[in-house]
């Protein structure tokens, strides 16, 4: 079987449906456009399967060169760049995620996007998302990832402003595009001081040339690379600074947010700092330094998800929090667990949001939990599987997010660079995480129906609902509800505890830790080389997990205590906070900090350039030369008139003249 002929099939099938819908099935049939899309996901995910599930699993690592791409003279020979894909275990987890969720999306969107015009647009930027994320993890050098980076980039943009005839949609994708600039330009660095550095960008081409005597003569550069990756994973994962843009992608279509939060792009950066983990580790800088702003993220974004009334919303400051619970994870050594969350939260955020695009769909696009409730009667299926969903993200016993994220809570304590403060502030996002989730889906689906009141402007409509208009969606919105409430289950059990294991009398590493072991095994000894064996013991980890559970069911049944009156119920607790509670209302107002200090002084420097450089200098010097010229030539032109007795008359003028000159 030619494995080489499956991984570029996997890559450019998914590139083969875009250009299908985008430019020869414009005209099509709904029902063309939807199926082309939803099979150049799903095709790659059979082929995925057989490869990962095959000689994946078998210990193989399966690498092919597409094309010979940039050749570049280097001191002392040429830099090679090939168009190479390569897949191990790593990437092949995401290629699952990608294809396999990215498939279950599709199919869903099929029916929300059901009353748009123009859907193969749609359909077109979606499968070129899919491809552009397939590049990027299956990139077997940093420029073949850099390409699928900036892929994934364009295609947010594009989706997140796909309602663009709506202002505030079209500022929202430009807003992500810009901020993920940003970060982009810490890749960028962080690739070019690679070259410098190993004379190579190929993943595996550098691990091999960096010894611990390379690290510690050149450490400096080390940790430069390491922060200067940090900078492009704030951007596409959304850490500290950085994180501004993904809120603001809730403006495009719900099955979009889905993509985005759960199933790709954001994921990105956790992906390349596993992906490096051989290099990050011999800087403790830039590990703490990852460590600190996955906690921080964590945390700031956790206390806004507290207040937020519009059902997406939410959902995003807690994407946001639980990237940063996946970088904590990677800071902290425990490079397995971050890739462990990122692939359970896959699992319950695309749930979350798809439930929370079915039910803004029924509710004919409004977003604002304080007008539904008791929408369980209504939409039994997409009620229970988000409680499945928010069960996962919350932590609780059994589900997925249980042994992911107490895993990266125990590590954060006791890992190779983990501090009890980094476990407190972990601890601490996870407690608001469980209050405001029970809390959204208190609101939304329990307690007593709030729809009859809602009214709703958005999209051109101007919809009155009541309750009994509320139904179930269609089974190709449904079904993959109920298949990622399975996942969403049963995920977590590759990562369970080693404490728990012990009770159970299994032996050795967790099955993520054993899968993982080729890609982190160089971390992991230089971490122990360096640093010495982290300290933890099996007391430890059942006193962390038994805390974080028990904080998790307190602020649970606050949450459900609280709002079992309505919306209302924490009105007293907002009108006692004042003034924090209208702050974290807007979200800090980091928005508008940016704004004054950073926005608007550029406003004013691009300002004056355009008025002295652009218009003063530049204009002055092309409007103005010209017509100089065209004045003298002007004159010139009147002299040159053809006319014999202009001549005459212009002859005894300077006879005249020359006359009185002389004589004078």
């Amino acid at each position: 079987m030619n494995y080489q002929a499956m991984l570029a099939a996997v890559l450019l099938i998914p590139l083969l449906g875009s250009v299908l819908n985008g430019f020869f099935l414009r005209k099509a049939p709904r029902l063309v456009t939807v199926t082309v899309a939803t099979l150049a996901i799903a095709l790659p995910f059979v082929l995925s399967c057989a490869l990962v599930f095959g000689p994946i699993a078998s210990g193989e690592v399966i690498r092919t060169e597409l094309f010979k791409w940039i050749s570049v003279p280097l001191e002392g020979g040429w830099l090679e760049i090939p168009f190479a894909l390569s897949l191990d275990r790593l990437s092949g987890i995401l290629l699952l995620i990608i294809t396999g969720v990215g498939s279950l999306i599709h199919l869903y969107a099929g029916e929300y996007m059901h009353h748009e015009e123009g859907v193969y647009r749609f359909f077109a930027y979606l499968n070129l998302f899919v491809f552009s994320m397939l590049s990027l993890v299956l990139g077997a050098n940093m420029v073949v990832t850099f390409l699928g980076w900036e892929g994934v980039g364009v295609c947010s943009y594009l989706l997140i402003g796909y309602w663009y005839s709506d202002e505030a949609n079209a500022r929202a994708g430009m807003k992500a595009f810009v901020a993920n600039r940003v970060g982009d330009l810490g890749f960028l660095l962080a690739m070019f001081m690679s070259v410098k550095l190993f004379g190579s960008v190929d993943y595996s081409a550098i691990a091999a040339s960096l010894t611990n005597e390379l690290a510690s003569e050149n450490a400096s550069m080390i940790t430069a690379i390491g922060l200067c990756m940090l900078l492009g994973v704030a951007g596409k994962s959304a850490q500290l600074p950085l994180y501004i843009w993904l809120p603001d992608a809730m403006a495009g279509p719900t099955p979009v947010s889905a993509l985005i939060h759960a199933a790709t792009m954001v994921t990105s950066g956790i992906y390349l700092m596993t992906r490096m983990s051989f290099l990050l580790v011999h800087s403790s800088t830039a590990m703490t330094t990852i460590a600190v702003i996955g906690a921080a993220t964590a945390l700031f974004a956790a206390t806004i998800g507290l207040v937020q009334n519009d059902i997406k919303k939410v959902l995003a400051y807690s994407t946001v929090s639980q990237l940063g619970f996946m970088a904590l994870g990677c800071g902290v050594g425990a490079f397995q667990y971050g890739v462990a969350h990122l692939m359970t939260h896959a699992f319950f955020k695309a749930l979350l949001f798809l439930g929370a695009g079915s039910v803004i769909h029924a509710m004919h696009h409004e977003q604002d939990i304080r007008k539904m409730g008791g929408l369980i009667k209504k939409m039994p299926i997409t009620g229970w599987t988000f409680v499945i969903g928010t069960l996962a993200i919350i932590g609780f016993p059994g589900f997925s997010g249980f042994f992911s994220k107490d895993e990266i809570l125990y590590y954060a304590w006791s890992g190779t660079f983990g501090h009890p403060l980094l476990w407190v502030t972990g601890a601490l996002a996870a407690a608001c995480t469980s209050f405001y989730m029970v809390r959204l889906t208190y609101l939304v689906f329990f307690g007593q129906s709030r729809v009859e009141h809602a009214h709703h402007h958005g999209h051109g409509h101007d919809d009155h609902h009541h309750s009994h208009e509320i139904h179930e969606n269609p089974w190709t919105m449904t079904l993959p509800l109920v298949l990622l409430a399975v996942f969403s289950i049963v995920g977590g059990y590759v990562s369970i505890p080693h404490a728990i294991m012990h009770v159970l009398g299994l032996e050795g590493d967790n099955a993520i830790t054993q899968w993982l072991y080729p890609v982190i095994s160089s971390a992991k000894e230089v971490m122990k080389a360096v640093h010495g064996d982290a300290h933890g013991s099996a007391a430890l980890e059942w006193g962390l997990m038994g805390t974080s559970t028990l904080v998790m069911l307190i602020m649970s049944g606050f949450a459900i205590a609280l709002y079992k009156v309505g919306p209302q119920g924490g009105d007293a607790y907002a009108q006692a906070a004042g003034g924090l509670y209208r702050l974290i209302l807007d979200k800090w107002r980091i928005d508008e900090l940016y704004q004054a200090v950073i926005i608007e002084p550029l406003k004013k420097v691009g300002d004056g350039f355009f008025k002295f450089g652009d218009r003063a200098v530049i204009e002055g010097v092309i409007n103005e030369g010209p017509r100089g010229i065209y004045l003298v030539t002007s004159v010139l032109s009147d002299i040159q008139s053809g006319l014999v007795r202009n001549y005459l008359k212009l002859v005894f003028v300077a006879v005249v003249a020359l006359g009185a000159w002389i004589f004078i």
